[in-house]
């Protein structure tokens, strides 16, 4: 028994109504503008993270540098009867930790112009 068509098809479709025709191709153009206005968006971060990247400079101001060949000399007063008890460097910044009879303190300071960045001091409780 052959039938003319398979159960699993679908009926032709039919022509729109020609106002839900018009709602539709409304809706199409309304699609395409969020998605145009999304890509330009999606295009716009990525060309600003990379100019970030790629062409920026880095703030003189927070950054020194050290002329190429030449020595950094410096000097940092430790508090009397502090020790030195490690050191860590990283990029252009030294940690060193601090041990005295109050505890111990984490200085950060800077490796090209020896000031101290920041003091931490530890406390037992």
């Amino acid at each position: 028994m052959t039938q003319d068509r398979n159960r699993f098809d679908l009926p032709d479709d039919e022509p729109l109504d020609p106002a839900v025709e018009r709602v539709r191709q409304k809706m199409q153009r309304v699609q395409l503008v969020s998605l145009s206005i999304m890509m330009l968006g999606f295009v716009a971060v990525l060309a600003a993270i990379s100019y970030r990247i790629w062409f920026q400079e880095p703030d003189s101001s927070t950054t020194a540098t050290a002329v190429p060949g030449s020595t950094v000399e410096a000097s940092l007063a430790v508090p009397d009867g502090a020790r030195i008890v490690e050191t860590s460097l990283s990029g252009d910044r030294i940690l060193i930790r601090l041990a005295n009879g109050n505890g111990t303190a984490l200085w950060v300071v800077d490796a090209i112009s020896g000031q101290v960045i920041s003091k931490i001091a530890l406390q037992a409780d």
